[in-house]
Order: structure tokens, then sequence, then C-alpha cells
């Protein structure tokens, strides 16, 4: 990303997840163009755009209401915060596209920030231009990894089950217990149901009783000894 003003670059930044233009703390909506690849797009009155990788796709920009990018795609996605208008929506591009945004006079001071770190204040007149970085980035998953389940899609129990091994197991596990997937988003009160479920019937498939969750190890009597249930009366 580039910030430039009357011509010059002026600040240089590069982002992960995406690169937002925002109002800061103002409650003012901001106004300004946008351009692809040298085509006008639109002009915009909101509280900003998210420009995102599809490795963000799942962050900001989901909240935003954006699409999911699978990692694999050569993407851009474009993001509209609030946009005060009924046409506008998220714009999916080429990953070889350059977007340029024009900022327009406004009550305030627009900013711009790449994967939520410094914020930039931008003049009337100044231009965000973003394109892919030109060297790769190459992320590490554990074995296992599945990006589908990890961006928070559910299938049912029986198609769970086909694919469940122990790790994954243990990765819904600590999905139920923390309430929410590896990627920060927080499970539905179905999700979380069907998580429970599928591991539990893995684990009667799989697993020796004393190895389940939830298994309480009650020990066993000496003679003559008394247990709690041994005084309980059956109605």
């Amino acid at each position: 990303m580039e910030v430039r003003s009357k011509g010059e670059v002026i600040y240089e930044a590069v982002a992960l997840n995406d690169v937002v233009l925002h109002s800061g703390k103002s409650v003012h909506m901001i106004d300004f163009d946008l351009n692809i690849d040298g085509q006008y797009v639109y002009r915009q009155h909101s509280d900003g755009l998210i420009v995102s990788t599809p490795t963000g796709s799942t962050a900001y920009a989901l909240s935003g209401g954006g699409p999911i990018v699978h990692p694999s795609m050569d993407a851009i996605v474009l993001v509209p915060m609030h946009p005060h208008t009924l046409s506008s929506r998220p714009i999916v591009v080429g990953g070889q596209s350059e977007i340029k945004i024009q900022i327009r006079e406004n009550r305030v001071l627009p900013m711009v920030s790449a994967d939520g770190q410094h914020s930039v204040s931008l003049s009337v007149g100044d231009s965000l231009h973003i394109r892919k970085h030109p060297y790769k980035l190459n992320l590490l998953h554990p074995p296992g990894y599945d990006f589908y389940m990890a961006s928070g899609f559910m299938m049912n129990i029986e198609q769970m089950l086909a694919v469940l091994n122990p790790e994954i197991v243990g990765r819904l596990k600590t999905a139920v217990e923390i309430g929410k997937w590896p990627n920060g988003v927080a499970l539905t009160k179905e999700q979380r149901e069907i998580c429970m479920q599928a591991v539990y019937a893995w684990e009667i498939q799989h697993l020796p009783k004393t190895e389940r969750s939830g298994y309480i190890d009650r020990g066993t009597k000496e003679e003559g000894e008394q247990c709690d249930d041994d005084h309980i009366v059956p109605s």
C-alpha cells in the first residue's frame, strides 16, 4: 500500500489481511472515489472501505459482510463499510488489480491502516494505491488442517464422523471449550451442539469408556464400604 500526496509517496505499508480506510474516532462518514486498474468504479459516502486479501477475508472483511475467499484464490476483496446507498455491494477482483482510492473533501480527516496497525491521516486529494506484494508468503498449518472447518463451515454429524481423526477431534473440543474457532470466529449455538455430538459419537466408536470426555472414575468399593449411590432410593 502507498499513500500519495501531490504525486509523491508519503507513506508505505504491507498487510497480510487487509488495508482499511476509515473515519477514525469520528462518527461522520467519509467521501471518496474508487478506481480499479485505472477504471472509475464509483463515488462512495460511507464509514470506509476494507480492501482484503483471501487470508483476510475471514477477518474484518467477513464482519463487514464480505465473502469468504479460499486462500488458493488470487483475488482482492473490497467491502464497503456501512455505505449510504442501497446498491453498494462487496466486489472481488483479480489479484493483479491495482486499487486506487481518491480522497474527496470531508468534514473529518479519513485515516488508513494496514492490518490494524498505525493509522495515517489523509487529506483532500491524497490517494491510496493498493496492489499485491511481489513476494509470496508461505503459511504453515498443522497436519490435518481443514480450511472449511477452521472457517466455521459445518457438516452434518455423519459427514463429520467420516473425516474426523484424533487431531481434528482435539480441535473441536478446544473450540467448544473456548467458544470460538481457531480463526477467532465465535461458534453459534447450533455449531457448538453439532461439535459436541460429533465428538461424543466419535469417542464412542474409537475410545474405551475410561478415555471418553466426561468420564468419572468412581473407583471400586472395598468390602463393607458404602458409596453415596447406595443411599439413593429409586422412585
